[in-house]
């Protein structure tokens, strides 16, 4: 090992590691508060940002997720030193850029110019004498305000920030690339979390706001700020309010062209597009105190031929739900209505484009019919139609299956077949991602369960791939700044669950995945919010593990009835969420490892940027945002399933 090599510690990486973060803070700070153009400013920003996550991964500062594991990049001394030359290099810049003369100009000096200029590798002294050079800068700054103001008119220069950025990111980009592919994979999945933490709200972005190599972060960020501009549902006293000239934002009639462009639309797909259409069979009402509050999924498979089209014809899903369980305790129009399909619809088109990793079925509109009760009344029903997946060898696929009814056939079968251990893992981390990303772009499901985790079967020899399933119930979605029908009360009009004190009237074991805040009709229902997605997540991650639907953690009793799929109202759930975490804490472990049955305690239990806000005022005071929990989620949740998908292959 080479001299130089040995000399360079991690302790000597990170005393620089922190010089070049305090430096970009430093920088940043100025343009801020200074005339920087927003656009530039925000690029900074996201490259101080990606510094600082790689410097966590490799523990030179606050370590992510409980500390770096298996640190070997910073065991090898030739890392080291093409580590200490990028570092060195990211100092140098900063120094020329942060140091001012009397001349209130930002004007490295010649020795400055000529190390960064220089090609070859810095050494230790010369990277640890830009340190202390770039420490003094920062010094002065922090003691002398006027110091700060004459930085602020030297940044004016936009083409020497231009310049300095793209040096930067290269810099960053070296860094990135001494990483595992799967590392520096997590560190770009990653950054869109990062950003919501620390710059929850930015200007109108476009996909190069982030940089060349950040266009996935960008994409997901601007859903989000696609899904604030939606409709919200007026209640008596907003009706008021638009009829007094105060209107709720519409948003454009637009739909999605096959390259992403926006074309001429309305994502109304009539019922008389499908062959052969026939009426639907409604197994049953979710009612409460003479309220629908919704159907049992229901899913059908439809030929789509769309009218006056030259277009060949083709299979879709279609899932439905009720037409009054959306609008019958409310004021909101049928155009109002309308329009919120519609941009409902758009959003799940945008997403499903957006990435794969969403594991979000191409939604392709809309559609209105009736359906058959057993009583044999009529009963209206909205459907989302999506187009069904390419299988490999271009074969089209065939009627979906839903988790929930692979894990009952398991459970029911006589001699039950459980996937691969490294399969069960590659689809928890799978799953968590896309709702990492849904949860970032926007979105909060509300009815995350196995029931709404689809397959799609090859129609030749029936196999699929466990690992890559799609999420469904989309029905049922809602952006997270959705406003509530009836701004006095907390749950959602229309789709409480609640039937009593701690009972719910549900439909098969539906209300298993329900957060048991939900269930607590005394204190009253909170509106939904992303850590109840991630409970009901949780108990999928149970299921996952133990190859069983969730029932089978309900007394034997209940268990039948929930089998039942009928409408019940006799089972204290307040008590099923004890007994999960109990079940986790005990059986998991063996099954899937101390890590595991960890991720899954955290889901159940709750993440600790939701447990540090105040559970009743500063929730519902923010209309029930969760600043950080995106961050923290893939951190504590789908890096740690990450790693151990790793360690099993």
């Amino acid at each position: 090992m080479e001299p130089v090599s040995l000399a360079i510690s991690v302790a000597s990486l990170g005393s620089v590691f922190q010089t070049c973060i305090a430096a970009f803070n430093c920088l940043t700070d100025a343009m801020r508060i200074g005339s920087t153009a927003l656009s530039l400013e925000i690029r900074f920003r996201v490259e101080a940002m990606r510094l600082n996550l790689w410097g966590k991964s490799r523990g030179l500062t606050n370590a992510l997720n409980g500390g770096p594991r298996g640190n070997d990049l910073l065991e090898i001394g030739e890392m080291r030193r093409l580590i200490l030359d990028i570092l060195g290099r990211i100092a140098q810049l900063l120094e020329k850029h942060v140091q001012v003369t009397q001349k209130y100009r930002a004007l490295a000096d010649p020795q400055a110019s000529e190390d960064v200029a220089d090609s070859s590798s810095l050494s230790l002294p010369k990277v640890m004498a830009a340190k202390a050079k770039l420490d003094s800068r920062i010094a002065d700054v922090s003691q002398r305000t006027s110091i700060g103001a004459k930085i602020r008119w030297a940044l004016q220069d936009k083409n020497e920030l231009t310049a300095l950025l793209a040096e930067l990111t290269a810099l960053n980009d070296g860094l990135e690339r001494l990483l595992p592919e799967a590392q520096a994979r997590a560190l770009s999945q990653s950054l869109a979390g990062e950003i919501l933490s620390n710059a929850p709200t930015l200007p109108q972005i476009s996909e190069s706001s982030f940089g060349a190599h950040n266009h996935q972060a960008a994409r997901i960020i601007w859903l989000r700020q696609q899904n604030k501009t939606s409709i919200a549902e007026p209640s008596a006293s907003s009706a008021a309010l638009s009829l007094s000239g105060i209107s709720t934002p519409v948003t454009s009639n637009k739909t999605i062209g096959k390259n992403g462009g926006e074309v001429d639309g309305d994502w109304v797909i009539p019922v008389t597009s499908f062959k052969d259409f026939i009426e639907l069979r409604l197994k049953d009402l979710r009612v409460q105190n003479g309220n629908v509050l919704e159907v049992p999924n229901v899913r059908t498979v439809q030929y789509y031929i769309p009218n006056g089209s030259d277009q060949r014809g083709q299979y879709v899903l279609v899932e439905w739900r009720s037409q009054q369980a959306e609008s019958e305790n409310s004021c909101i129009t049928p155009k109002a209505l309308s329009e919120r399909h519609k941009h409902l619809v758009r959003l799940l088109h945008r997403t499903s484009i957006t990435s794969t990793d969403f594991r979000v079925l191409r939604c392709l509109g809309y559609t209105h019919a009736t359906g058959r009760l057993p009583d044999g009344q009529q009963h209206p029903v909205v459907g989302f139609v999506y187009q069904m997946p390419s299988l490999k060898g271009g074969a089209a696929a065939g009627i979906p299956v839903t988790l929930r009814e692979i894990l009952g056939s398991a459970y029911e079968s006589q001699e039950p077949i459980a996937p691969d251990l490294n399969d069960r893992f590659a689809l928890a981390y799978n799953l968590s991602l896309a709702l990492y990303q849904l949860h970032c772009a926007g979105w909060i499901h509300r009815k995350i369960s196995s029931h709404n985790i689809l397959y799609f079967k090859d129609p030749d020899g029936g196999t699929f791939d466990v690992t890559k399933p799609f999420v469904g119930g989309w029905q049922y979605a809602r952006p997270d700044h959705h406003v509530d029908a009836n701004p006095d009360q907390k749950g959602p009009v229309g789709i409480s669950e609640m039937a009593g004190a701690g009972r719910v009237s549900g439909l098969g074991d539906s209300a298993m995945y329900i957060h048991p805040d939900r269930l607590e009709e005394a204190k009253g229902i909170p509106r939904f919010r992303k850590s109840y997605d991630i409970y009901s997540f949780g108990v999928i991650l149970m299921e996952i593990a133990f190859w069983e639907p969730i029932l089978v953690f309900a007394a034997p009793d209940d268990r039948k009835k929930m089998g039942s799929s009928e409408q019940y109202g006799t089972i204290n759930y307040s008590q099923l969420s004890p007994a999960l975490i109990k079940a986790t804490e005990n059986e998991i472990g063996s099954e899937m490892g101390a890590r595991y049955r960890s991720v899954v305690l955290t889901c159940l239990k709750g993440l600790d940027s939701t447990k540090k806000l105040d559970h009743e005022m500063d929730l519902e005071d923010m209309n029930g945002l969760e600043p950080g929990i995106e961050k923290e989620f893939f951190w504590r949740i789908v890096e740690e399933l990450r790693q151990h998908t790793d360690l099993m292959e």
